[in-house]
């Protein structure tokens, strides 16, 4: 039995498609595992051990993790290319306490349930905008036409970038999450790094207009946060803390809507029970949130050696989290593969982890895509699968998850 995981490739295009079997098998033969022929590196796969590390910070770092930039940081043009800009600096998710406690503290009030519950009114006139420029087609694709748009309009509001400049946030936020997953060309990592510096200087002269002229937006809330000891936040601290932002501010809820729209298409059993009972949304969201989990692997790094489930763990060992995996464990959800609008969470999913880096973008993504889903099933009928156009190919990414695109027609 134990030869069957050995034979997996994890980071193999085709295991990064489909994860599941794979992950299904390391669950019940390794689930701590010590990945072959890499230097000290293990997966995690079991919700029970997934918690376990992601409990205990001092134990399995995130600051000492590879940095956000990735592989990229080995490239010497690469490194010219940052240099242009300004040093990247630990603030939250790459980042252990006390050091995060400050930051996240600071960013909290950027996203308390009052600011967020504020955003619904422009959330609901964008969702009703992009469905009227499709609704008349019987047909859209939802990542580019929907999922895409929506979320970006909403954080590059709250980030100061005016709407004829909306498009520089998933150009933006792509950049990020290419060098992040370090499965790039080392052409494809200069490119990235051009974009990375471009969004470090506008995003410098956004907050220079903040400071000369305050605005209702979560970016002033950032320029004028003051921590305990009344200091406000560096260049290079601002211009991380908005670059986590951007991306948590719009690849998770992208993901999610377009990967939710597929789980309703294919089950329409379950979108029929929530189209007669759209209180069932929150819950259908969740669900979906597990079954997609848009963030599916992150990774930490062991601060000493140690033992997880009997493996040996060494010091400066890199040890990456599935919550992918963890989100489908059996001895957790029953059934755990089924689309069940009306699963009942009796033990909470991951897909926005756990412990002190939870996302903290979670409460606005829920927000954006209930009211999406809501909007989208009241306006749309009869959704289904556009016959023939589907690939479902997924972005080859190994930490997050999504739908490359997504054909749909329904009946208006």
């Amino acid at each position: 039995m134990q030869d069957q995981i050995q034979n997996i490739d994890f980071f193999a295009p085709e295991t990064i498609q489909n994860p599941f079997v794979a992950n299904k098998i390391a669950r019940e033969q390794a689930p701590v595992y010590k990945i072959p022929g890499m230097d000290n590196t293990f997966m995690v796969f079991s919700y029970e051990h997934v918690l376990e590390v992601t409990s205990q910070p001092d134990l399995f770092s995130s600051k000492s993790s590879s940095p956000l930039l990735g592989k990229s940081l080995h490239s010497e043009e690469c490194r010219r290319i940052y240099a242009q800009g300004w040093p990247q600096t630990a603030t939250l998710l790459t980042n252990d306490p006390p050091s995060h406690d400050r930051f996240r503290k600071l960013v909290n009030h950027a996203f308390t349930f009052a600011k967020v519950q504020r955003m619904s009114a422009r959330i609901e006139e964008t969702c009703h905008s992009l469905i009227d420029s499709f609704v008349q087609h019987g047909q859209f694709e939802v990542a580019h036409q929907f999922s895409i748009p929506l979320p970006v309009k909403v954080i590059g509001d709250q980030l100061g970038i005016p709407q004829q400049e909306h498009h520089l946030v998933k150009e933006w936020s792509d950049a990020f999450v290419g060098l992040l997953g370090s499965m790039q060309t080392e052409e494809e990592d200069q490119a990235c790094a051009r974009r990375v510096v471009e969004f470090q200087h506008y995003m410098k002269n956004c907050h220079d207009q903040r400071r000369s002229k305050p605005t209702d937006d979560m970016l002033n809330d950032l320029v004028y946060a003051k921590t305990e000891d009344s200091n406000s936040l560096s260049t290079s601290e601002l211009l991380n803390v908005s670059q986590q932002l951007l991306v948590a501010g719009n690849e998770t809820t992208t993901n999610l809507i377009t990967g939710g729209m597929l789980l309703l298409a294919e089950h329409p059993d379950q979108m029929q029970l929530v189209k007669e009972d759209p209180s069932l949304i929150p819950n259908m969201v969740e669900e979906m949130l597990r079954l997609e989990s848009p963030s599916n692997t992150m990774w930490r790094t062991a601060t000493q050696d140690t033992r997880l489930n009997g493996v040996e763990i060494p010091a400066n060992a890199t040890v990456l989290v599935r919550f992918g995996s963890a989100n489908r464990d059996e001895t957790v959800f029953e059934n755990p593969d089924k689309f069940d609008v009306t699963r009942s969470f009796t033990r909470k999913h991951l897909a926005f982890g756990n412990g002190i880096h939870t996302c903290i973008g979670a409460m606005l993504s829920r927000k954006e895509s209930s009211i999406a889903f809501k909007l989208l099933l009241e306006r749309l009928n009869n959704i289904r699968l556009t016959p023939g156009k589907n690939k479902f190919r997924r972005f080859p990414n190994i930490l997050l998850r999504g739908l490359e695109t997504l054909h749909l027609d329904f009946d208006s």
